[in-house]
């Protein structure tokens, strides 16, 4: 039997690792203890693990999926509890042969092969997978721990709970900034996000460092995986259809502006885009946005104050909209301007408010395209079709 597992790399954009154990016990193996092993010495192969090769095969004949077609293969070093003889097996790993020493004295280095699926495929991968794994195979607690962060993902696309963001990361040690979609987490979400977190499987960070693990880091690397696989399924629903603003005649020769540049990349299906500017204006403007955006999110729950409105209907004896015979006795060309200004008004969606304060008027197309993409996620599952988070 194999077991399978997944790791989800905390990168821009991230990667889920999937890696898989065999029951074929391997020949005894010496780790050696000397203190002048090399670096390769110290990054050890994992003797239960499949290489590249042998996993997609696996995981093709197994979930019976198309979706690994073209997909990378990459490497992980995991510090897994030790025996004297080699990595203890995962314990929903069953041996062919029991090992007599059991026990695990001490954390050892071991690089396992893995299949690296983008945001994208990894939540379609995720989403795809049987409640119950096939004959031969097992679920590690990993991959059932990011199958379940996957339908956190799904229910909050059905919820439209997502804003778009500016994202800043560091490469090299330099700031970089790029358009983004992320989660909105309130309420029950919001509880949702911590309670999962505490139930994350301690292998699920065995790939992190011991020098870079804090406390709050479960909670971080769930964070991470919502928000880029959110993005990656809004780009891609967006990839084809252009954001540019519109620009007067004498401006289309100058270099676009950070916002103009902005506002496109949040439907470019490359999550390597950068903004292009000086540092120092990149910058104010990441200031200036993480102000405006931030008016988006929701006022958290033990504010001072909030803004509230109460709308009670009109008193029809001073409601100054006129019955089909009052109309008639007006005149035709005013009322006809008065419901082409309501219609006009009624009309605009949040897209178009989000996309206002920069000119942008093309958006209502594209979020009606992505109303499309949730129509389509609902056909594929059981969500609850509950009333959105207001973000507009």
């Amino acid at each position: 039997m194999i077991v399978l597992h997944a790791n989800w790399e905390s990168l821009t954009p991230g990667k889920l690792h999937i890696w898989a154990e065999t029951s074929k016990l391997p020949a005894p193996r010496r780790t050696g203890t000397n203190k002048k092993q090399t670096k390769e010495q110290n990054k050890q192969q994992h003797p239960y693990a499949l290489a590249h090769e042998a996993l997609k095969a696996a995981v093709e004949e197994h979930l019976e999926t198309s979706l690994l077609k073209g997909v990378d293969t990459g490497t992980l070093t995991l510090r897994l509890p030790s025996t004297a003889k080699g990595p203890h097996h995962s314990p929903e790993l069953i041996l062919e042969r029991e090992d007599d020493d059991v026990r695990p004295t001490e954390f050892q280095s071991w690089e396992v092969a893995t299949l690296a699926l983008n945001p994208k495929l990894a939540l379609d991968l995720l989403l795809q997978l049987p409640n119950d794994p096939p004959h031969g195979v097992a679920f590690g607690s990993s991959l059932r721990f990011w199958a379940e962060a996957a339908k956190f993902t799904f229910g909050l696309l059905t919820k439209q709970s997502f804003v778009p963001a500016l994202q800043e990361f560091r490469r090299d040690n330099a700031p970089f900034y790029r358009a983004a979609w992320e989660a909105v987490l309130v309420g029950e979400d919001d509880e949702r996000l911590h309670l999962l977190s505490t139930l994350m499987p301690a292998i699920c960070w065995a790939h992190v460092s011991p020098s870079e693990r804090f406390s709050s880091l479960p909670q971080a690397m769930l964070s991470h995986f919502l928000n880029q696989t959110i993005d990656a399924f809004v780009q891609e629903n967006l990839s084809e259809e252009d954001l540019h603003p519109s620009r007067s005649s004498n401006l289309r020769s100058a270099a676009a502006s950070l916002a103009e540049q902005w506002l496109p990349a949040l439907a470019a299906d490359d999550a390597t885009a950068t903004l292009k500017a000086p540092a120092e204006e990149l910058h104010g403007f990441a200031g200036a946005m993480q102000a405006w955006l931030s008016q988006l999110q929701p006022v958290a729950a033990n504010a001072p104050f909030r803004t509230c409105f109460r709308l009670d209907p009109p008193d029809r004896r001073q409601c100054r909209c006129a019955t089909p015979e009052e109309a008639s006795a007006r005149d035709a060309s005013e009322v006809r301007s008065g419901a082409s200004n309501c219609a006009r008004a009624s009309s605009k969606s949040s897209a178009e408010l989000i996309a206002a304060g920069l000119g942008a008027v093309r958006v209502a197309s594209k979020w009606r395209r992505l109303s499309q993409a949730r129509k389509r996620l609902l056909r594929t599952g059981q969500v609850s079709r509950r009333p959105s988070v207001a973000v507009s």
